[in-house]
């Protein structure tokens, strides 16, 4: 299947039974919230995408590690992106 020409990875998201269990977790507004803060974050956009970070950090009732590795991030530089940023 994963051979085929048409096979489209992104879809697995919601086809295969295991993923779509591991992602039950994750409310509408959790999504939406950690999509803004990368967002904001590729914008350079940093303190806003740190506050939203901080939200979502512990809004699961535990520490979401993409949160927290993306705003330590961001916070080792002072939440102002370096001068070459680029979006990534």
């Amino acid at each position: 299947k994963k051979w085929d020409e048409n096979f489209v990875v992104a879809n697995l998201w919601e086809e295969d039974e295991d993923l779509i269990l591991v992602r039950k977790i994750f409310t509408e507004e959790f999504l939406t919230k950690f999509a803004k803060a990368y967002k904001n974050y590729e914008a350079g956009e940093w303190e806003k995408a740190a506050n939203i970070l901080n939200e979502t950090k512990e809004a699961l009732g535990y520490e979401d590690g993409p949160s927290m590795v993306l705003l330590k991030f961001i916070q080792s530089y002072g939440c102002t992106p370096p001068r070459s940023w680029k979006g990534y």
